[in-house]
């Protein structure tokens, strides 16, 4: 009789130990991701690339930037925001590397805009000094949303290399194509660096000289960051306020509606 509460006991724990082994193998690992990253069914890559954010290995970054070749544009968008989310800051490099690869191809076809705008979109987030040179890459004739989506992009950049880049290519002459890129350039600078010059490109080239050494640019992407947040919770404030007056416009139609009936 004394050993049934010491059987139960042991029963128990095999049950418990049984669950926990259960639950191991049914926990999706780096391989499993890798694995179905390269299956042959669509579906089946869609949902790995969702997967991708919680796996920092570099082997899954690897991957992806592999599949910035893929022929479905689904899947190439998924990839590019995939490659947008790693963190890794070895794995950032080589997503910025890989993008900036694929502007290139993209350039100046209407058919792939919403790619070349996501491809921009993901390197500014991304901010790498790798992508400096590409961004800057463009044609006269660049578009002007994209023309200043890319500059943007590299005033992003908190790097020295990324204002004296900017700085040079405001300089190359008044007008850069129909858009007055040296405008964008302006604007990108000032985005950059909290400086007020304008267009003269001189200008800015003189504090420059006289600021380089000393001037903390990631301390300014802190700054603009932290604004941007304070941006975004002033519109979220405003946008529940709407939404509250709505509700109440709405309320009282209907109330009105029904006295009338």
């Amino acid at each position: 009789m004394k050993l049934k509460p010491l059987f139960s006991g042991l029963i128990v724990l095999l049950l418990l130990s049984s669950l926990a082994i259960a639950e191991q193998e049914a926990e999706r690992t780096a391989k499993d991701v890798l694995k179905d990253l390269k299956d042959r069914d669509r579906g089946i890559k869609i949902l790995a690339i969702a997967e991708c954010a919680q796996f920092p290995d570099a082997s899954i970054g690897t991957q992806l930037t592999k599949m910035l070749k893929e022929k479905d544009f689904e899947l190439r968008m998924a990839v590019i925001d995939a490659l947008k989310a790693r963190e890794d800051k070895t794995d950032r490099r080589r997503a910025a590397q890989a993008l900036a690869a694929r502007l290139k191809p993209l350039t100046g076809k209407l058919q792939d805009a919403e790619e070349y705008e996501a491809v921009i979109d993901a390197l500014g987030h991304l901010a790498q000094p790798c992508s400096i040179k590409a961004l800057l890459d463009m044609k006269t004739e660049e578009d002007k949303a994209t023309a200043q989506a890319r500059l943007m992009a590299v005033a992003n950049i908190p790097s020295k290399d990324a204002v004296e880049a900017l700085i040079q290519f405001g300089s190359k002459g008044r007008n850069r194509g129909s858009n007055n890129q040296r405008v964008f350039t302006a604007k990108a600078l000032q985005h950059a660096t909290g400086q007020k010059f304008g267009k003269d490109m001189d200008k800015w080239r003189a504090w420059w000289r006289e600021n380089r050494d000393t001037f903390d640019l990631k301390m300014m992407k802190a700054q603009r960051e932290a604004e941007a947040a304070k941006q975004a919770e002033r519109e979220a404030r405003q946008e529940e306020k709407r939404r509250r007056r709505e509700e109440k416009r709405r309320k009282r139609e209907e109330q009105g509606g029904s006295e009338g009936e």
